[in-house]
């Protein structure tokens, strides 16, 4: 693989520094690849100029081509780097786009590297668990996606998955267990449900190790893949035929492929006022908490990920999918992967003080709980989102999207190892009854009073009545009595092209852009539904839609 020398854009990435150090990826041997090269220009300058061929034809023989490969891919990340492989492996030239000038792999590289995968070789080995499919898979994603998404690609997600794994480990990745996601029982969830199929290494995670660390060895082993680093693409480029034929660069150069090129970019992540735009409730919610100071440490994405991709397909008329669902959690990780429910052919006791809100419950701003807060962290998260905005969240006043945990003495320990106290957080505040706690939330006394003493009845029975919750059935009953302000993280969303199981992208007419894939975030509507499916699902879909994407666009003949 060979690194270019393109200078583009400087992007911050300060937000969340504990795993840059590890992370950055092209500062290595190829640092000084990085150096020189494309003369820097914004991207406002960019895209300001006149773009032929994002509104009509565009002549490549008119072209001054800086760049000819046969395979263009835009976004170095897990998505982009596994359809560079499959590409070049397939003996197509490719060059990948990276708009970071120093992080190759994007979110992908900052993420734990779980896959979400059912049947892949190795299941029953480090699991225990024998006897999983894809189909059995698919079936509870397509009830978690409620109808939404493209239900034939979260299928095939699915049921491609173990091979997805099985190849991540060809490549050189190792697994060393796998949890179960949490049920919903709002979803249709039964005990046959809490399969271990979250996909881990614990100890060989991030940039340097992990994931995309594998990936990246992989493209290194290959002549035919060029890296160009802080090199943003502003434009995709058309012909008066509507094939695609390359990508205009923010600093006005070109670059021509001769077969296609893929899209793998992330979605809108880190733009609020395109996340308002495109009604993503859930992500407008987190930007804002998180913009008025509710970070959440831990909650790794790039700075950079601003929808570049979106404005560049829906210049050229691409169908979009959007879904509200987005890669978040919290300080506090809310809900989450654990041995909640276990199922006894693992060898071991079901363990239901595993979940991560312990002994706390979750209210909104009448002192009302509203979901189980046990479920799969995905799904908790987007309850918080939606109380929220029921609520009355406005993004003017960050207040009034407040949720807030319920606790009392004994699950203090918990929230202080996480840094949570009156004394350092001003969003953690306890008092001598729960009573006091209302003053803080803003809710009716009595409501809140009341809502704790159905909770322990709840605790006492051994049954949540209200909404199913199983572990951690403990009751708040011990002084000082604490309320803590959830933090959203958001990690990624999932608003961009319409795509289809070949990774074609569609146009507005319904009809497969000619030339054009995608892979990654940026196709990430099309299998997701109102809520994120938990710790690995992300990057599955990397993997089985940047590969499909790469084989499929390599396989093309060129147009030249």
């Amino acid at each position: 693989m060979e690194y270019g020398k393109c200078r583009g854009i400087e992007r911050g990435m300060g937000r969340r520094d504990f795993l840059k150090a590890a992370t950055l990826l092209g500062a290595t041997a190829a640092g000084v690849g990085m150096l020189a090269g494309c003369a820097p220009k914004s991207a406002s300058e960019a895209q300001a100029q006149t773009a032929p061929a994002a509104t009509g034809g565009l002549d490549p023989a008119d072209v001054d081509w800086k760049y000819e490969t046969d395979v263009v891919i835009v976004g170095s990340g897990s998505g982009g780097t596994c359809a560079a492989i499959e590409a070049a492996e397939a003996g197509a030239d490719v060059v990948v786009f990276e708009k970071d000038k120093a992080m190759y792999g994007g979110n992908s590289a900052l993420c734990g590297g779980y896959m979400l995968a059912a049947g892949w070789s190795t299941q029953e080995e480090i699991t225990g668990y024998a006897g999983d499919t894809g189909e059995a898979f698919a079936n509870q994603m397509l009830r978690w996606s409620q109808g939404l998404g493209n239900q034939d690609m979260i299928r095939e997600a699915c049921l491609r998955s173990g091979e997805a794994v099985d190849w991540m480990m060809d490549t050189g990745r190792t697994y060393e267990g796998a949890s179960p996601l949490p049920p919903v029982w709002s979803c249709g969830d039964t005990e046959a449900d809490v399969v271990p199929r979250s996909v881990y290494n614990h100890n060989a995670y991030g940039a340097t190790e992990g994931h995309m660390a594998t990936l990246k060895k992989r493209a290194e082993s290959l002549s035919n893949i060029e890296i160009e680093m802080g090199c943003e693409v502003a434009h995709i480029l058309k012909n008066a035929e509507g094939s695609v034929i390359g990508v205009q660069l923010a600093d006005g150069s070109f670059a021509k492929a001769r077969k296609g090129v893929v899209m793998a970019c992330a979605s809108v992540d880190n733009n609020l006022e395109m996340s308002k735009d495109l009604g993503l409730m859930q992500n407008v919610w987190g930007l804002t908490l998180e913009g008025a100071g509710l970070l959440a440490p831990g909650n790794p994405d790039m700075d950079s990920n601003t929808g570049d991709g979106v404005r560049m397909l829906r210049e050229i008329g691409a169908e979009l999918c959007m879904q509200q669902a987005v890669c978040m959690n919290d300080s506090i990780n809310v809900g989450g992967i654990s041995d909640w429910g276990m199922s006894e052919i693992l060898g071991k006791d079901v363990n239901i003080h595993d979940s991560s809100n312990i002994d706390a419950i979750l209210v909104d701003k009448t002192g009302r709980r509203f979901c189980q807060d046990d479920a799969e962290w995905g799904y908790v998260v987007h309850e918080c989102a939606q109380a929220a905005w029921k609520q009355g969240f406005t993004p003017d006043d960050p207040t009034t999207g407040y949720i807030f945990y319920v606790y009392d003495a004994t699950g203090a320990p918990f929230f202080e190892m996480k840094g949570h106290t009156p004394d350092t957080c001003d969003t953690t505040f306890s008092a001598d009854s729960v009573d006091g706690l209302a003053e803080f939330i803003g809710c009716d006394p009595t409501a809140l009073a009341s809502e704790v003493e159905r909770w322990n009845s709840f605790c006492e029975a051994g049954l949540d009545a209200d909404f199913g919750r199983r572990a951690n059935m403990a009751p708040i009953a011990t002084p000082p009595f604490y309320c803590d302000v959830v933090r959203p993280g958001p990690m990624g969303t999932f608003a961009g092209a319409k795509s289809n199981v070949e990774a074609e992208i569609i146009g507005l007419d319904g009809n497969p852009i000619p030339r054009l894939y995608g892979a990654g975030c940026i196709i990430g509507g099309n299998v997701s539904g109102a809520f994120y499916f938990g710790c690995g699902w992300s990057i599955t879909n990397t993997v089985v839609w940047g590969r499909e994407a790469g084989r499929n666009v390599a396989a093309l003949e060129p147009w030249e």
